[in-house]
């Protein structure tokens, strides 16, 4: 019975669908010539990490291999903080009502306010990340932009904490109202803004922490040290067949 013994090389790109052609094992064997194995192993790289019903670009971002794990971490604790931050910036639209162009003013503008910083921290950690890091200055960059993050998350957390205090001020207020229904109407009102903007508080408190873990790993870091990179190119060696 002859036998072959050879090396098959797999080569398989990177966001290629199994099901491509370009994902069709070319096998190169040298020796004399055999039966080939019926069903040769594929293997797709870009979905090693990932579940099978999942995209391989779907946790690109709280997962990308091309950042640090802290880095990771903080963009995926930025989102919350980037939607409450939008919707507090809709906090400057109460002054266009003259009802509230009294004390009530300075509330709506710490709000938005902090709604800025927020979406301005939000935006840094999920758009400026660690990536590409191979310089030292690289490395003072990316560090520098992860603790401006984490300064506009504590003072988003500051002005959203002015806003929930407001609130419960104004609860108060309405509490202390005997005999009108009208108090007792508008009570859900700051009953809803401060539970609102208890979740800003979080939001910011945890984006902010987070931020300030991955500015002291970016530190730390080492910059020869290259951060692992998914695989490109897959090889398999084929086993004697009769």
């Amino acid at each position: 019975m002859d036998l072959w013994v050879g090396t098959a090389v797999l080569q398989v790109p990177l966001n290629t669908p199994p099901d491509s052609s370009a994902n069709i094992a070319k096998l190169t064997a040298t020796g004399r010539t055999g039966a080939l194995p019926p069903h040769p192993v594929i293997i797709d790289p870009s979905r090693a990490c990932h579940p099978p019903w999942q995209s391989p670009t779907a946790s690109r971002m709280c997962n990308n291999p091309n950042l640090l794990p802290q880095v990771n971490q903080a963009r995926c604790a930025s989102i919350a903080l980037m939607v409450f931050g939008i919707l507090s910036v809709f906090s400057f639209f109460n002054l266009l009502n003259p009802w509230y162009w009294n004390a009530w003013a300075i509330v709506f503008i710490l709000d938005g306010i902090g709604g800025i910083l927020g979406i301005i921290a939000s935006s840094v950690l999920i758009c400026c990340g660690g990536e590409g890091i191979k310089t030292d200055q690289a490395k003072s960059s990316a560090a520098s932009k992860h603790k401006c993050a984490m300064g506009c998350g504590i003072g988003a957390a500051v002005c959203f904490g002015s806003y929930v205090i407001a609130m419960v001020v104004a609860m108060v207020q309405l509490s202390q109202c005997e005999g009108h229904d009208i108090c007792d109407q508008l009570m859900v009102w700051p009953v809803i803004g401060m539970i609102v903007g208890l979740l800003c508080v979080a939001s910011a408190v945890v984006a902010a922490v987070f931020a300030g873990r991955a500015a002291s790993a970016i530190e730390t870091f080492t910059v020869p040290q290259a951060v692992p990179q998914a695989p490109v190119v897959a090889v398999a060696v084929a086993s004697p067949v009769p």
